[in-house]
């Protein structure tokens, strides 16, 4: 994602251009949190190299080995 960022979102409604963009630790802490909080299947949770009720300041000690990008308006 960081040598071609450009992306696109599809829809019924057609093609929307965004680029990726990597989001600042705080925020992708934030993210990865949430997403979390929002899954109870068991195998796509053992897929994060944190627990399931890990805090922002545990996400931010393993950003290094999650990618997280935030997808804005090209």
């Amino acid at each position: 994602m960081d040598s071609t960022p450009e992306c696109a979102i599809r829809s019924v409604t057609g093609d929307e251009p965004h680029r990726a963009v990597e989001p600042g630790r705080a925020e992708a802490a934030a993210v990865v949190v949430g997403s979390l909080g929002a899954r109870d299947v068991p195998w796509a949770l053992s897929a994060f190299p944190v627990p399931a009720d890990a805090t922002e300041e545990q996400v931010a000690e393993h950003l290094d080995t999650i990618a997280v990008f935030r997808l804005d308006p090209a």
